[in-house]
């Protein structure tokens, strides 16, 4: 019983991989946060293009 403990706690205490899975959420939350920037000026900038195309074809 002492060794299914002592393995239970050495392995709770061992942090080596806990800055990989730190950097994996922080590239997650820097990457969803471009995408959903992305798709916002995306959308704005298509109604300016056609907008201006609009104007243009008035012109003519």
């Amino acid at each position: 019983m002492k060794r299914i403990l002592h393995n239970f706690y050495s392995c709770c205490g061992d942090e080596s991989g806990t800055s990989a899975v730190e950097y994996a959420f922080v590239a997650f939350l820097i990457s969803t946060v471009a995408i959903v920037a992305i798709t916002e000026i995306g959308g704005h900038v298509s109604g300016m293009y056609s907008s201006v195309n609009e104007g243009f074809k008035g012109n003519q």
